[in-house]
């Protein structure tokens, strides 16, 4: 497998001598150990790309996308992929489908000692720090609807998928998290115009999206009996209880994003069959998301980042 080290350009990751709140990465990470109190990764992009692959507990660093592991093809509600990217001040956190989040944040803020620890930086101020916070035990049984942002927090709607697989859980509940970068764990965040719907009571919530007209629109699934009830509700800013509202106003809301690809041509180029799926900007580093597509199904995907 390709190895971190061999890599010209420089990625730094954070080891540590062990302890309580430290475990030990798989090995296809390399076999390196996180510290629940500090980032994952700390990395210095260059001008030229640094490539990874989502893998089981992890990132993995990659030479390029057309060398990623054979993932098999799933329908894109069952695979490992990215669902949005959320910028809220200087973060970026993307939000991971089957799998969490990963917040992507300037290094500036750690502590000299842990950036000393983690090697030599040419440029200290232009180094990122990403925090895996993920929980593939629970989140590996759900869909994520939306990805948005809440009060300041970047969240995730889960929903229980019944059209590509057969589905025994309950619906998710709770069904919005945000990112906790102390526990790297999703955490329960609490949206009362979703949460009225409860999912004790058979309620899903399988569609969000923002209109133009500035309301979320959500559709709102029981399935207590072989026939499912449908209803489609707006809410202004998700904190008071929501209003009804009518399938054509959900429909002329909501645009799915699954399938699609974002055309740049500063990004660096793709293999046949691979798109480009989200991108931000950190400081004057891109992050983008990337995917192996045929049709409605995904194979490899990871991110991308270099700095423009």
């Amino acid at each position: 497998m390709p190895h971190l080290f061999a890599f010209v350009f420089c990625v730094l990751f954070l080891g540590c001598s062990g302890g309580k709140n430290s475990e030990m990465v798989p090995e296809d990470s390399g076999g390196l150990y996180r510290d629940a109190l500090h980032p994952d990764y700390i990395i210095e992009a260059g001008k030229y790309p640094l490539w990874f692959e989502f893998s089981a507990g992890g990132i993995r660093a990659i030479s390029s996308p057309g060398e990623a592991s054979l993932t098999p093809f799933k329908p894109w509600p069952l695979a490992r992929h990215v669902r949005g990217v959320l910028k809220h001040g200087g973060e970026l956190t993307m939000v991971i489908n089957r799998e969490g989040f990963i917040v992507v944040s300037p290094a500036l803020g750690l502590s000299p000692e842990l950036l000393q620890a983690a090697g030599s930086l040419s440029k200290p101020a232009e180094a990122l720090a990403l925090y895996l916070c993920t929980d593939p035990a629970f989140w590996g049984s759900y869909t994520t609807a939306a990805a948005f942002m809440y009060q300041g927090s970047p969240a995730a709607l889960l929903y229980r998928d019944d059209f590509f697989a057969e589905n025994t859980v309950p619906a998710p509940r709770p069904r919005v998290w945000t990112p906790d970068i102390v526990s790297h764990r999703p955490i329960p965040l609490a949206v009362p115009a979703l949460d009225a719907l409860s999912p004790s009571e058979g309620w899903d919530i399988d569609a969000m999206s923002r209109g133009d007209d500035g309301y979320w629109y959500f559709r709102a699934v029981r399935k207590p009996a072989l026939r499912p009830l449908i209803e489609f509700y707006r809410s202004k800013d998700l904190e008071a209880e929501a209003e009804v509202s009518s399938q054509a106003e959900f429909r002329n809301s909501f645009t799915h994003e699954a399938g699609n690809g974002t055309s740049d041509p500063g990004l660096p180029p793709l293999p046949a069959g691979f798109v480009y799926t989200a991108k931000g900007l950190s400081g004057g580093v891109v992050v983008a998301a990337w995917e192996e597509q045929e049709g409605f199904n995904i194979g490899a995907a990871g991110l991308m980042l270099f700095e423009r």
